[in-house]
């Protein structure tokens, strides 16, 4: 999210499918992580109605892709961030990235030092 914010895309809400959006825990995350609420979609297999809704555009059943969206997606339960959450989660995520620095240098010197363990 943080390369996207960078090159300037900006979001107030998210949709999240797939295996992960089947789980109450894994939208909430996100929409705490995010700041922004999250809606699940009813579809569980939204590859397929991803190709359906090309389809139906493809055929003219729908003018453009918005129209098939509009169509035939339908929102199934909507998860709205809980700020005290996203501050639980940040101090875990920086605390994530100084663990990676960290081990980035270890393997760096390990690298560099000629071992090949």
């Amino acid at each position: 999210m943080e390369v996207l914010q960078t090159a300037g895309v900006s979001f107030d809400r998210a949709v999240m499918s797939g295996g992960g959006a089947r789980s109450p825990q894994w939208p909430q995350m996100f929409a705490d992580c995010l700041g922004v609420p999250i809606t699940v979609a009813e579809a569980q297999e939204t590859g397929a109605l991803g190709a359906a809704i090309g389809a139906g555009v493809g055929v003219g059943q729908f003018a453009d892709y918005e129209q098939g969206i509009a169509a035939m997606t339908v929102a199934k339960k909507e998860f709205l961030p809980n700020q005290k959450m996203k501050n639980h989660y940040e101090m875990r995520f920086q605390a994530f990235l100084e663990m990676t620095n960290m081990m980035r240098r270890f393997w760096t010197t390990l690298k560099n030092s000629g071992d090949k363990t």
